[in-house]
C-alpha cells in the first residue's frame, strides 16, 4: 500500500515572512491579539494556528501576532 504524500506545504522566505508580519501587525492595528496591548513591530510575533509541524503553511490566515508575553513556546 502506498501512503499519500503530504500535501506541499506554503514556506516563506525571511523577507517574505518578514512582510507577512507587517501585514498581520497592521491587521491587529500594532496590538497583540491575544491581549490585545500595544506591542512594538520589534517584539510582536507570528503564532500559528496550525502548526507548521501539522502541515500549516505560512499565511495570514493561519497566524495570529502576539507579544513576546502571550506567544506560546
Amino acid at each position: 500500500m502506498v501512503e499519500d504524500p503530504k500535501p506541499k506545504r506554503i514556506r516563506l522566505s525571511s523577507a517574505d515572512y518578514t512582510k507577512l508580519r507587517h501585514a498581520v501587525y497592521q491587521r491587529a492595528y500594532g496590538c497583540c491579539e491575544i491581549c490585545f496591548r500595544g506591542v512594538p513591530f520589534n517584539e510582536f510575533s507570528l503564532h500559528h494556528i496550525l502548526s507548521r509541524g501539522a502541515g500549516g503553511d505560512d499565511t495570514e490566515a493561519n497566524v495570529t501576532g502576539c507579544c513576546l508575553f502571550c506567544h506560546p513556546s
